[in-house]
């Protein structure tokens, strides 16, 4: 398993899928190729984790998400398995390897990107606490929560998420996370008036 660190470049074995994780946020695989089926199995024996580069109208972008396996859900007869993964950060890939020696699986070396910015808008949070993405978030833990760790919990597609991370300026991220929150709570609104006036007639 490949994973050696040199400042903020480090060495990842891939697995590349047409989604992209912020930090904190998890999805449900399906695991049934050999090479991937080696690929968890090392990170259950090691607990080690590994990139995930955004695949985009069927390439491979430059960006990506370090992600860890959080649990196995269930193992086939035939090896196959579901796994649950979990975003740790966010990488720009700096070198490609389709094969690693003695491998099935293909990686690379990556560069992480900027941790993670705490929100500093307190309307951000007050959107938030209203639309009740933060009722599993502990008191002490939401005036640190950062802005992709938010973001994390808004359902966006991988469109929404890849702008937000090439937005540089901390105020154009929260601008945007902003607008995102205003829409989700119209939507809900919209969907109440509309339940309400299905219940009156």
């Amino acid at each position: 398993m490949m994973k050696k660190s040199t400042h903020n470049q480090i060495s990842l074995p891939f697995f590349p899928m047409g989604i992209l994780l912020l930090p904190g946020e998890k999805a449900p695989l399906r695991i049934f190729e050999p090479r991937y089926k080696q690929l968890i199995a090392e990170c259950q024996e090691q607990s080690v984790t590994f990139g995930v580069p955004y695949i985009r109208h069927r390439q491979i972008t430059d960006m990506g998400s370090e992600v860890k396996l959080n649990k196995v859900l269930r193992i086939f007869e035939n090896g196959e398995m579901i796994v649950v993964i979990e975003g740790i950060s966010l990488f720009r890939i700096l070198d490609y390897q389709k094969e690693i020696p003695g491998k099935l699986y293909g990686g690379g070396e990556v560069e992480i990107l900027s941790p993670d910015r705490v929100v500093r808008d307190p309307g951000i949070l007050t959107l938030a606490e209203e639309l009740g993405l933060l009722q599993d978030t502990r008191a002490e833990e939401k005036q640190k929560i950062g802005l992709l760790e938010l973001a994390g919990k808004l359902n966006m597609n991988a469109s929404d998420k890849l702008h937000l991370i090439m937005l540089e300026e901390p105020a154009r991220k929260e601008k945007f996370i902003t607008g995102l929150l205003l829409l989700e709570k119209t939507i809900r609104k919209q969907k109440k008036t509309i339940g309400e006036n299905v219940q009156l007639n």
